[in-house]
C-alpha cells in the first residue's frame, strides 16, 4: 500500500486538472489535494489515493452506522429501521473489502500498460470499484419506504453519499489510467 503524505506547498494543478475527469470534480479536488506530495504528476498515484481516501471515508461512515444502531435498537418500535441500517452496515463492509480488493490489485498493476497483464488487473480494479459503488447504491435503497427520524436519515444519506460520490471519482480516475501513459 503507497503512503500518503500530506502535501507542504505542492503545486494542485495537476490534481484540479486530472479531478475534471470526475463526476464531483470539488469533492475530487478537496479530498486529493492533502496527498499532492504523494500524487506529484501521477495519474496512477492519483488514483491510489482516490481508493484509499474511499476507503477511509467508508470506514468512517460504517463507525457513524454502528454508533447510530446503539441509539435505534433500543427502540423496539423502529425494528425496520434497525434492520434498514444493519444491511447499509453490511453492504458498507462489502464496499470497504471490494475497494480494499482494488487496492491490492492496484499494487499488482504493470507501469507498463502494455504488459500483457495490464488489461486483465485493470480490469479487476475497475469490477471491484463497480461493485463497491453498487453497495452504497444498495444501502441508499434500503430505506426507501422506512419510517426513520428525519435527522438520523439526513445524516445516513450524507454519509453514504459522500462515499458513493468519493467511490465515483475513484473509478473515474482509474478508467483514466487507459487514456493516460
Amino acid at each position: 500500500m503507497v503512503e500518503l503524505r500530506s502535501a507542504s506547498g505542492d503545486d494542485p494543478n495537476f490534481i484540479r486538472a486530472s479531478c475534471h475527469r470526475t463526476l464531483y470534480q470539488a469533492l475530487c479536488f478537496t479530498s486529493l489535494s492533502p496527498y499532492a506530495a504523494t500524487i506529484q504528476s501521477s495519474h496512477r498515484q492519483m488514483a491510489h489515493a482516490a481508493l484509499s481516501v474511499g476507503v477511509g471515508k467508508a470506514q468512517s461512515s460504517s463507525a457513524a452506522m454502528s454508533n447510530m444502531m446503539v441509539g435505534l435498537s433500543k427502540d423496539t418500535s423502529k425494528r425496520a429501521a434497525v434492520g434498514a441500517v444493519r444491511d447499509c452496515m453490511e453492504n458498507m463492509a462489502n464496499s470497504i473489502d471490494e475497494l480494499q480488493q482494488a487496492i491490492a490489485e492496484d499494487e499488482h498493476l504493470p507501469s507498463n500498460s502494455r504488459a500483457t497483464d495490464f488489461g486483465e488487473k485493470m480490469s479487476n480494479i475497475q469490477t471491484w470499484v463497480s461493485a463497491a459503488l453498487t453497495e452504497d447504491d444498495t444501502c441508499m435503497d434500503g430505506f426507501r419506504g422506512i419510517a426513520m427520524d428525519v435527522d438520523l436519515m439526513a445524516q445516513m444519506r450524507i454519509s453514504v453519499l459522500g462515499v458513493a460520490h468519493l467511490t465515483s471519482n475513484a473509478l473515474a480516475l482509474i478508467n483514466a489510467l487507459n487514456e493516460t501513459p
